[in-house]
């Protein structure tokens, strides 16, 4: 499985006119096959940012849905009301799903994203690292969530992915995480394969 993101920036002043159009063209990206998700940036990312995710089987189906969305009269409708009100253009993410801990049903209402970019040298032994943090995340925590590699763009970079049903679940599970000795020392060790600096954590909740 893979994971396609479209972040999207809102000028200051202009997130709640904004709001609705992202939601309205995730309907219309559903309505084409693409299933999609509409998000909000609750803490990690600029206020006023939104996303829209789609999950696809690779490449070849993405490709399919863009050309379906640039043919459809409603997607270029939904997504031209937004124009004025973005800071810029979207910026995409393309991640491939490389391990997978707990159900995989549904996006969460409420999503907590962990990304680092792995240093030249230490790919494998970074990959392997993940797969043991995600796994002894789901362990401890219960939630479910994703270890995934970028497909596109920044290609060492490497992405956590929890859901929770909702943000005091998400408190609940980072408390768990925080009182676990073993944890901290995972991420000590985990330091030496990592671009110092490049990790970043960030939360968002799903959009009605």
């Amino acid at each position: 499985m893979y994971i396609y993101f479209a972040a999207l920036q809102a000028k200051p002043g202009t997130s709640s006119k904004l709001a609705p159009l992202v939601g309205a063209t995730r309907d219309v990206i559903s309505a084409s096959g693409g299933d999609a998700t509409a998000w909000v940036a609750s803490t990690g990312m600029p206020v006023g940012s939104f996303g829209i995710s789609v999950r696809v089987e690779g490449l070849a189906q993405l490709t399919e849905l863009q050309q379906k969305f640039a043919a459809s009269a409603d997607y270029v409708e939904a997504t031209s009301k937004m124009t004025d009100l973005l800071a810029g253009p979207a910026e995409t993410f393309f991640n491939q799903v490389v391990g997978a801990a707990g159900d995989q049903g549904a996006p969460s209402p409420f999503v907590t994203i962990t990304r680092s970019t792995i240093m030249n040298g230490h790919l494998g032994a970074a990959l392997g690292w993940g797969m043991e943090i995600l796994e002894y995340v789901h362990k401890v925590t219960g939630l479910s969530g994703v270890f995934a590699t970028a497909a596109a763009g920044n290609f060492f970079e490497v992405s956590w992915i929890f859901g929770a049903g909702s943000a005091a679940e998400g408190d609940a599970a980072n408390d768990k995480l925080m009182a676990e000795s073993e944890y901290i020392a995972k991420i000590d060790k985990g330091g030496s394969f990592f671009v110092p600096g490049s990790a970043q954590r960030s939360t968002i909740m799903q959009l009605p």
